[in-house]
């Protein structure tokens, strides 16, 4: 049986997938799941991105008796990958893609309705998600031909065991 952390970064890439970017008309690409030690600015392709696990807080030093009660925070990255230069969007082109990128993605993984679910067999599985909240996010421009939204993201989850 999968973790709540596990489901947890299913159900982001999940909703990162079935997302139909605002932005279409200068880069029509949906978002696509890879491999973050697969990327390079070579096979970097707009709006690819990655979910890392990156922390969570200790459990209760008392210990909750009440399963309802138990809960855990976690840290998780999201990385979104976009070609930027030769074989990729502009410079001024980039931007406004990104932009709203950020946008829909922040509207989509705060939208309680999304709290569910973890890929297409389980859409309606109760993961534990309680909340999920932006901490920060930040554009890095690795090299010309390669930038990278990075958000990080604190998840409160319900523990069952």
């Amino acid at each position: 049986m999968a973790t709540s952390l596990h489901r947890l970064v299913q159900n982001v890439a999940w909703n990162l997938e079935t997302l139909s970017p605002t932005e279409s008309s200068l880069y029509s690409d949906a978002f696509e799941r890879i491999d973050r030690f697969q990327v390079t600015p070579e096979t970097a392709r707009s709006r690819t991105f990655s979910v890392l696990w990156q922390d969570s807080d200790p459990p209760d030093p008392e210990g909750v008796q009440d399963i309802a009660e138990r809960w855990a925070e976690h840290g998780l990255q999201l990385e979104v990958y976009y070609r930027v230069g030769q074989s990729g969007l502009g410079w001024e082109d980039a931007q406004l893609v990104i932009l709203q990128d950020r946008h829909d993605i922040i509207k989509s993984l705060r939208d309680t309705a999304n709290f569910d679910g973890y890929d297409p067999d389980n859409t309606s599985t109760d993961i534990g998600l309680v909340s999920r909240n932006v901490a920060e996010d930040v554009l890095d421009i690795e090299n010309e031909g390669l930038w990278i939204l990075r958000q990080r993201w604190r998840c409160c989850v319900r523990e069952a065991e």
